[in-house]
């Protein structure tokens, strides 16, 4: 079994209507960000004006994002058709350092609410294509062949609803990645927030 220091469960909230955003812009976001009127610089001793922002304490070797792009204050719970969110292939999540995820399998809900449907589930192959897990496919309409495969632009052009990701150097095999080289810098906090105005875009196309 995985405890909490492994797997980390995260909502992605759904874009305002008619807009998208992606899981990456997400995490690039993440964290709630506070003015501070009365602050004093540690490095300086400096006091003014400032903002501070959360971040995740740790993270463990697996992040499951459920994209939410369903009404859930209605009791049928159905699909919003004009917000999408796509799943990027690679997220990075910021807490005492960077470390960087990609998406290793995903899982499809097929349908306009999520008191019904179906579901598809993909995993990723080597080389980066998807494997098509689907034991209904041929009767549902628009639904792909169990065992097909289809390349990360086919995926992200697909509304998924759950994403696994997984740290780069266990996707890696340990190989090429260490966690000794995502430490580098985060990035300072005006560049973190100058970025949240433009997390949304403006192409929104129908999803069942």
């Amino acid at each position: 079994r995985m405890g909490a220091e492994q797997l980390l469960f995260m909502v992605p909230p759904p874009p305002p209507p008619g807009m998208y955003t992606t899981t990456a812009i997400w995490s690039d976001n993440f964290g709630h960000i506070e003015v501070v009127t009365d602050a004093v610089c540690s490095n300086c001793g400096v006091r003014g004006q400032s903002c501070s922002r959360e971040t995740l304490k740790r993270v463990g070797q697996f992040i499951i994002l459920q994209l939410c792009v369903y009404d859930m204050d209605n009791p049928v719970m159905p699909k919003l058709h004009d917000a999408r969110i796509v799943a990027s292939s690679e997220i990075t999540v910021r807490t005492e350092s960077v470390t960087e995820f990609e998406l290793v399998a995903a899982i499809e809900h097929v349908g306009r609410s999520l008191k019904s449907g179906h579901y598809i589930a993909y995993r990723r192959q080597a080389g980066g294509t998807w494997c098509v897990l689907n034991d209904d496919g041929e009767t549902i309409s628009g639904t792909l062949v169990h065992g097909s495969i289809i390349s990360q632009a086919e995926l992200e052009s697909r509304q998924l609803y759950l994403c696994m990701y997984a740290r780069r150097r266990l996707v890696e095999g340990g190989a090429g990645v260490s966690e000794s080289s995502q430490s580098g810098a985060v990035g300072s906090l005006s560049s973190s927030v100058s970025t949240s105005a433009s997390q949304y875009g403006s192409s929104v196309r129908d999803l069942d």
